[in-house]
């Protein structure tokens, strides 16, 4: 069954499932390109992949429309992480799936530029921001559209091993004028 697409009246989309896989490959496409200047060569030399696994959210509002969020934020994504030019920056592209604060099945595509402020031995500590698009629902039975977010983060990691994200979204609810920022630790593999 198709859908409107983002609002716009008379365009209809793919059905969600497929337009949810077309998306999500797509973006892995695109997160595999490597940044404009550079060679596959000088790439591989400092660049690795992740696998992104649960995260954990926790909301400054408790709830919306009487129901409690979902905090338990499950799925399973792919990260392309590499340092810029050898200096402290690092940039990090990302596409996952996981369930959404409306407890529904989201897609999430985001770059976070981070700077290492600390490290020792394997374990190096950043700070940065991130910026991304989601694919998802606005509301609790509402339609899925693309919504842009940015977030500060702080990042512990590793070479190889378990990583760990923390990043803060900034959001003021229309409706109820509240601050509705929300709070997220999410976990990942280097390969």
């Amino acid at each position: 069954m198709a859908h409107p697409a983002g609002g716009l009246s008379g365009v209809t989309a793919l059905p969600p499932r497929i337009e949810l896989w077309n998306v999500l490959l797509s973006s892995a496409a695109i997160i595999a390109l490597p940044a404009s200047g550079q060679t596959s060569n000088d790439r591989a030399d400092d660049a690795n992949w992740a696998l992104i696994g649960p995260s954990f959210s926790y909301h400054q509002q408790r709830s919306h429309a009487n129901r409690p969020y979902n905090e338990k934020n499950f799925g399973l994504g792919l990260a392309w992480q590499r340092k810029i030019d050898g200096s402290a920056w690092e940039q990090s592209r990302e596409v996952y799936v996981a369930r959404d604060s409306f407890n529904q099945t989201s897609l999430f595509i985001d770059t976070t530029l981070s700077r290492a402020i600390a490290a020792s031995g394997n374990l190096s500590f950043h700070t940065g921001g991130k910026a991304g698009i989601a694919y998802k629902n606005a509301d609790w039975d509402g339609p899925r559209t693309w919504r842009p977010y940015v977030a500060a983060v702080i990042c512990f990691r590793q070479e190889r091993g378990i990583n760990a994200k923390i990043s803060y979204a900034y959001h003021k609810n229309s409706s109820t004028n509240r601050v509705n920022g929300v709070f997220v630790l999410q976990f990942a593999h280097a390969l």
